[in-house]
């Protein structure tokens, strides 16, 4: 009896670290899923993204054409990227992006950096540095894994590469229109780059996109300054007017690919007027996609940027001949800007692209291509770096200046 009452009485003690162990598990599975909540709330917060582009790229000529020459170039095509989005709430967030480039020794720079607040589903704006909506394939200029070439069309984008980001404000409003989504976008800000500044851009685009197809058509003006070795080729540094048109279009329902987009470059004074327009034609069949791209690049303006030109804006009356004698020093400046103004806008190319595009895995791109390239006006795109411009010259004035050249480039992109 004495024994059936002991083991009645150490029964509850014996049950109490079961209990105590079952109360410690279901705790931690509370935490466990709390901790879970919190992650999930602050993965929805904080959120980050990147891109990179592993990039090699050669020609078949000794001059460097836009410093790609006959060795072996892993920096001109080669950068990382990442992108941080915080959301503040469920409308407002703060968005960043650092860029490092091998073409600028890999070093870093924010290329994006700006408040957003989606006001309604349809009504956004952001502020801050964005990115400037002149092309239709703007938002995607770095991320090389979002479109099909190994290097995009150069003869158009590369017209207002430096533009690429500005300083200032956008307003997007989207909308639907039967079966087709119809978007527009106001932009005001100000880009400056190492020789040309703009003021007072303005924006405006319109996309009006379907299942399988979207159209953007877009326009930008701006006050623009300019100068080559510090003085503006008329003699001032006036901002004189400047506007930038694009209009685009894709179609990709699955298998085929196609894409086109033409531009035109007006600017008053010595600056360019420039069309550029390129066509691309793919087809998907498994991981593959092989396609075709014709570009053709022009600037309309020539004469603008003569040395007769020059000499009579400044010293109406004078031709060259008379302005150099009657000052010397003048003229040799005047000459010397206007060489650089040459060297740097006036060009007329065209370009036959083969290239192959292969989705080796999810987020991961390999691609190939091969260029052709013919150059009519060689100017500024032969020769431009400072040993290529003195052999250019050289070659130049012995008549067997390159007027071809054909590049084959090869990438990894990715986004993670």
């Amino acid at each position: 009896m004495a024994m059936k009452k002991l083991i009645a009485a150490a029964t509850p003690l014996a049950l109490l670290p079961m209990m105590v162990q079952g109360a410690t598990v279901e705790q931690l599975e509370r935490q466990v899923q709390s901790l879970n909540q919190r992650l999930s709330a602050q993965e929805q917060r904080f959120r980050v993204n990147g891109f990179a582009t592993f990039g090699v790229t050669q020609s078949d000529e000794e001059l460097a054409y836009n410093d790609i020459d006959n060795e072996s170039n892993f920096r001109r095509n080669t950068k990382a990227g990442v992108q941080m989005t915080f959301n503040l709430d469920e409308q407002t967030s703060v968005v960043t992006q650092f860029v490092a480039r091998g073409t600028n020794d890999f070093a870093t720079k924010m290329e994006w950096a700006y408040f957003k607040h989606q006001f309604t589903p349809s009504l956004s704006s952001k502020v801050g540095r964005i990115r400037s909506p002149l092309y239709m394939l703007s938002e995607y200029i770095d991320v090389g894994y979002a479109v099909p070439w190994a290097t995009m069309p150069q003869e158009t984008y590369q017209t207002m590469d430096v533009f690429s980001n500005m300083d200032g404000a956008d307003l997007s409003y989207s909308m639907e229109v039967g079966d087709l989504l119809a978007g527009v976008q106001f932009a005001y800000g100000r880009i400056d780059s190492e020789l040309i500044d703009l003021d007072d851009v303005m924006s405006i685009g319109f996309t009006l996109a379907g299942d399988a197809w979207q159209t953007r058509l877009a326009y930008s003006q701006a006050n623009t300054t300019s100068r080559v070795g510090g003085v503006d080729l008329y003699g001032d540094d006036s901002p004189v007017k400047g506007s930038f048109a694009s209009l685009g279009f894709t179609y990709d329902p699955g298998s085929i690919y196609l894409a086109a987009e033409s531009t035109l470059l007006t600017v008053e004074g010595s600056l360019p007027d420039a069309t550029a327009t390129y066509a691309t034609v793919g087809y998907r069949f498994g991981q593959w996609m092989p396609h075709l791209t014709y570009a053709v690049n022009e600037s309309t303006d020539d004469e603008d940027r003569s040395l007769e030109t020059a000499v009579d804006n400044a010293a109406p009356g004078l031709t060259p001949a008379q302005l150099a004698a009657a000052n010397p020093a003048s003229f040799t400046t005047l000459a010397t800007n206007v060489s650089g103004y040459q060297a740097t806008f006036n060009r007329k190319t065209t370009r036959i692209g083969l290239g192959a595009r292969w989705d080796y895995t999810s987020g991961v791109a390999v691609k190939f291509q091969y260029d052709m390239i013919t150059v009519d006006e060689a100017a500024g795109l032969f020769g431009s770096e400072t040993d290529d411009a003195a052999a250019y010259a050289a070659a130049a004035a012995a008549g067997n200046e390159p007027d071809s050249t054909n590049i084959i480039s090869i990438s990894i992109d990715t986004v993670f």
